[in-house]
């Protein structure tokens, strides 16, 4: 074989970039313009096409635009399209807030989708009950399901505050429905619900009628009487019966514990307290109540929920065969893939869930997005995976670079949050599951002298709970202002 000699040169792919921005700027070799407005932006076809879809399609197909050296478009602003033709030459897109959704639709219009990705990922993490019916009005124009799912749960989570506006009175039939069906509508009971429809049918009644099927229904809201026993069938539309989640916030516990006693000269009495039982605390009424129980006998489980499906997922189990026949006690507890569901109309758990690849504990299982997520570090080597309940099955994806401990899962803002503790520094990576795409590790903005035990998060906070190591009880405590970690945590 002939001998050959190699050369290369680091960072090619940016020196090609500033090469051809450096071209654009002085308009050499640029062999399009593009007008808008007046405006108008030279540029080079094959960059073009090389991000947008638009491009690609017009210029490398028999239309007209193909041989025209300048290209007039209609549909979208000038600085939007300033902004992603250099984006284009710089992958870097700079645009103030309140512009953020005409960039989207530009980039819509135009095909630049890695735009619209970050952009819809942008708006679900700037959602709140302030814009939440604007940005669904705005999701369902762009047939952006993420979005849209975003703002009608914030909106169903807040509803009490949201009901109060002239945007909610404003909402479409269909928008009223889709948020009414949510089980998270923080209401604490179905009459509630029927209060909501009354306001907005009253305030365009002769229009909003027709969504109401019960004629005495009718004739009250006519008079302006309302009858606050009338039950959920009387209306229809709203397209729930089931509990609310968004109403009811219940602590669920289940599974048993396997703990240390210490006897003398170090040696160890060893617990083991497995359990298929569960139980849950309503904190509305300061009592634990029992729950159906488990199918496999499990501790430290995950407990995550998908599209309102509660799961179980892995964690440990104990083989007395092996610690009767002499085995260390430790070496009797082994870890579980396998993973059930609770079934809420036969109202027990069933076992159909196809198991992980690799067993997992509770702190390496997370939900987002509509899948569950199992990361796990072990003996140098990342074990990742996501189950699909639509497909019931568990799929590979991309795994993060480095070395760290993995210790915590947390799902925040479409994200999922893996927080480390590599030499002593405590931090985080982060996966998104939209890109399958990891961010490095990344030190978080405070300090903590040992990894939390436990972390749960809320719509828009991450909370974490310090514990012992040598201290069978966890002491839990506020870590941060909510302020500060929604700050920490929302950085894109």
């Amino acid at each position: 074989m002939e001998e050959t000699a190699v050369f290369a040169t680091e960072g090619h792919p940016s020196l090609l970039a500033s090469g051809l921005q450096s071209l654009r700027q002085s308009n050499d070799l640029c062999d399009v313009v593009i007008v808008v407005d007046g405006h108008r932006f030279p540029a080079h076809r094959n960059v073009l096409a090389s991000f947008s879809d638009y491009f690609r399609t017009m210029f490398l197909r028999e239309f007209a635009e193909r041989r025209q050296t300048e290209i007039t478009l209609q549909n979208v602003d000038a600085a939007s399209v300033k902004t992603l033709i250099d984006y284009a030459y710089t992958g870097k897109a700079e645009i103030a807030v309140d512009d953020v959704e005409r960039l989207y639709a530009s980039a819509h219009f135009l095909q630049f989708n890695d735009i619209v990705t970050k952009c819809g990922e942008w708006l679900r993490n700037h959602t709140d009950p302030s814009n939440c019916f604007h940005l669904g009005v705005f999701a369902d124009q762009y047939d952006d399901s993420l979005l849209m799912s975003v703002s009608d749960r914030v909106a169903a989570v807040n509803i009490v505050e949201v009901a109060s506006t002239d945007e909610f009175l404003a909402l479409s039939a269909e928008q009223l429905c889709r948020i009414a069906a949510l089980d998270e509508l923080g209401v604490k009971d179905e009459n509630d619900v029927l209060h909501l429809l009354h306001k907005w049918i009253k305030h365009d009644y002769e229009l909003r009628k027709k969504h109401i099927k019960c004629e005495a229904l009718l004739r009250e809201l006519q008079i302006g009487d309302w009858v606050t026993e009338r039950v959920a069938e009387d209306t229809i539309e709203v397209g729930t019966v089931s509990p609310r989640t968004g109403c009811q916030d219940v602590l669920l516990v289940v599974g048993g514990e396997v703990y240390e006693t210490d006897v003398i000269d170090c040696d160890y009495e060893w617990t083991y307290n497995l359990s298929k039982k569960a139980r849950y605390y309503d904190p509305s009424q300061d009592v634990w109540a029992s729950f159906p129980s488990l199918v496999e006998w499990r501790c430290y489980p995950g407990l995550v929920t998908v599209d309102d499906v509660l799961y179980a997922v892995g964690g440990e189990t104990f083989d007395p065969m092996r610690y009767t026949s002499g085995d260390k006690p430790l070496e009797s507890v082994y870890s579980l893939k396998t993973v059930e569901r609770y079934d809420s109309k036969q109202k027990q758990w069933v076992a159909d869930v196809e198991p992980m690849s690799h067993p997992r504990c509770g702190d390496e299982v997370t939900s987002c997005l509509g899948r569950i997520f199992g990361i796990t570090e072990s003996n140098y080597k990342w074990l990742v995976e996501a189950y699909s309940p639509e497909k019931n099955k568990w799929f590979p994806i991309s795994s993060p670079s480095g070395r760290v401990c993995c210790r915590e899962l947390a799902a925040f803002s479409d994200q999922v949050y893996v927080f480390t503790w590599a030499y002593d520094d405590f931090g985080y990576i982060r996966y998104d599951p939209i890109e399958d795409r990891w961010q490095d590790f990344s030190p978080a903005p405070f300090s903590l002298g040992k990894l939390s035990e436990l972390t749960m998060t809320t719509s828009d906070t991450i909370y974490f709970f310090s514990g012992s190591f040598s201290s069978s009880s966890i002491c839990a405590s506020f870590f941060k202002q909510k302020r500060t970690v929604v700050k920490a945590f929302t950085q894109f």
